[in-house]
């Protein structure tokens, strides 16, 4: 009997130690998943970068744009996105579209850090993703030129995004 109790202490001890391994795993992935919650929210949620979410769409809306309300057309969004002397409205535009991609390139860093998975964040931001794949090479000359080529990989891990020629 003597010699059971060392047994079962470390029997018990392995068992309170899977537990909290267990529980550790468990709490590792629902920090995870409020990581990527905030992220598609702060996303979402913001002004300028909702509304570049927006101007991907094809239809036109309305957006206020410096007190007066104008309605824009995805077409426009990509002529300021080329543009190399923007005027006002393209300005705005171009802030917008610069929001979106600094708060994705905050996303991808994250993933690369192994911080958040692809899987987490790939069905909030495919859609978006396949609906610029058409426009790709506009995208892509925008990202390279303010700074988030890295971009690049990110979107075609998502999907219908060509890859770089």
């Amino acid at each position: 009997m003597e010699k059971a109790v060392p047994v079962i202490v470390a029997l018990g001890g392995l068992y309170v130690w899977r537990q909290k391994s267990k529980d550790s795993k468990l709490e590792f992935i629902r920090a995870r998943a409020e990581r990527v919650k905030g992220m598609i929210d702060e996303i979402i949620n913001d002004k300028e970068a909702g509304q570049a979410l927006l101007m991907i769409e094809p239809e036109a809306r309305l957006y206020q744009i410096h007190g007066h309300e104008r309605r824009l057309y995805h077409e426009q969004a990509m002529e300021a996105l080329m543009t190399n002397v923007p005027d006002d409205d393209q300005i705005y535009i171009r802030d917008c579209f610069d929001k979106l991609f600094y708060l994705l390139d905050r996303v991808e860093k994250q993933m690369v850090g192994g911080l958040v998975r692809f899987e987490d964040l790939e069905t909030p931001l495919t859609y978006y993703a396949r609906l610029m794949a058409g426009d790709s090479w506009i995208y892509r000359s925008y990202l390279h030129r303010t700074g988030y080529g890295d971009l690049d990989g990110f979107f075609m891990r998502l999907g219908d995004w060509p890859p770089f020629l």
